[in-house]
């Protein structure tokens, strides 16, 4: 799950940067020329995008031939072409803009734009569904519930709670979800410090005991029907 984020955070970000880097250097389409590289920075985004294998090496590649060869040439847009009225100055949409001024426009929204990214994908990661591998290491962790003296054992393990293969198991943070049909009981994954060191089990509030008590039931039931 974590390198799958990674690889949409790389794949992001690197379409960000293109379009970014497109804008700030006025790379845009120009009339009349048929290229696969005449695109405008909104295409070069797209087709990073969808295509970054192949599209993003081909944009670093060609980059200075693309900036090179916009240099000196207007944005068309609705048929109209805004081109350099002076020195570091562009007109767009009948506005007048210094390079720096939309340089620094450009780097808030671009700013803006890789905060809601990278804070989407946390909170994408934080909800993930465990693999079958750490489930089973998970399946002899003791169930608890706090009372007045300290943890105390249910007598039940967190295997028995995935005694059928229809049982899914969600987690978010620390908590775990554990749900069959309609059946659903929340659990929380902890660490209490005991005489042989730190070790890990499942605590449960007072209010799971009847949601556990069903789910158990539900289970015995699937399983006798099978057989």
């Amino acid at each position: 799950m974590q390198w799958l984020v990674m690889q949409w955070v790389i794949l992001i970000l690197s379409a960000i940067f293109v379009f970014w880097d497109a804008k700030r250097n006025n790379i845009h389409e120009i009339q009349g020329e048929k290229s696969i590289l005449n695109i405008s920075a909104g295409g070069w985004f797209c087709v990073t995008l969808l295509l970054w294998i192949v599209a993003f090496p081909l944009y670093l590649i060609n980059r200075k031939k693309l900036i090179e060869k916009c240099k000196g040439k207007g944005i068309v847009k609705d048929g109209v072409e805004y081109k350099e009225t002076q020195p570091n100055t562009i007109v767009q949409d009948g506005v007048k803009y210094t390079r720096v001024e939309k340089k620094k426009s450009k780097i808030r929204i671009v700013l803006g734009i890789i905060v809601v990214v990278i804070l989407g994908l946390i909170v994408l990661a934080s909800f993930s569904s465990l693999s079958k591998e750490n489930l089973n290491k998970m399946r002899d962790y003791p169930i608890l519930y706090q009372t007045q003296v300290g943890p105390t054992t249910t007598g039940i393990t967190f295997g028995e709670l995935l005694g059928h293969p229809d049982v899914k198991v969600r987690k978010v943070g620390s908590l775990l979800y554990v749900s069959l049909e309609d059946i659903q009981v929340t659990c929380n994954l902890v660490k209490i410090v005991t005489e042989n060191g730190d070790v890990e089990v499942i605590m449960i509030g007072n209010n799971q005991f009847g949601n556990i008590d069903v789910l158990l039931k539900k289970i015995a039931q699937l399983n006798k029907k099978k057989e």
